[in-house]
């Protein structure tokens, strides 16, 4: 009988400051907290971890998503505008209003808001969210900054949270959407005027 695998998937732009901060403070704080939440160690999909170089990666990601029961988002503006990371937002929206159809009341879906939240206006309105964007320091330097103590707060509060709804989660189901074709908005063109 198949099951989930993880309990989070944690979705992320690749670029280079986001990167830094998930792997410098993100990661390892969301894990600790996480623990101390759960009744076992928590398994988090990263893609950094499963993925192997060489292998088919968009397959490792659908099976991640397929087999995790949330997903944390970490928004910014090449989020909104990436194929990829829209599949695995819009995948998890679907599953999260399926289950809604079907009358259970679970949450699997939280974003946190990294940087510059205006491309997200849309999904702002609709789904909960946490404001991380005081926070967004990816420098080795933050974890001594007066500012931080702020930040492992809120951390604990979304390690509390996420634990919730991963105790929560329904069964799993081999049926759950995975987005082939996400809606993607265009790129916002810069318009340059004439001198």
């Amino acid at each position: 009988m198949c099951t989930y695998r993880y309990d989070l998937f944690v979705s992320y732009s690749h670029e280079p400051a986001v990167e830094k901060w998930v792997e410098l403070h993100f990661r390892d704080t969301l894990y600790s907290h996480l623990s101390s939440h759960l009744p076992r160690d928590p398994k988090v999909y990263w893609d950094r971890d499963v993925i192997l170089p060489g292998e088919p990666w968009p397959q490792e990601l659908r099976d991640g998503l397929l087999y995790s029961k949330c997903l944390v988002a970490i928004w910014s503006p090449r989020y909104r505008f990436s194929k990829w990371c829209q599949i695995e937002w819009q995948s998890m929206l679907q599953r999260q209003a399926l289950l809604r159809q079907q009358g259970l009341d679970v949450n699997i879906v939280l974003p946190i808001i990294y940087s510059d939240g205006r491309y997200f206006e849309d999904e702002k309105q609709r789904t909960q969210f946490r404001d991380f964007r005081k926070f967004q320091y990816p420098y080795p330097g933050f974890r001594t900054a007066p500012r931080y103590h702020l930040f492992h707060e809120q951390m604990v509060s979304l390690a509390a949270l996420l634990a919730d709804w991963v105790d929560a989660a329904p069964p799993w189901s081999s049926s759950w959407p995975i987005v082939e074709d996400p809606d993607i908005p265009p790129d916002p063109q810069v318009t340059l005027t004439r001198l």
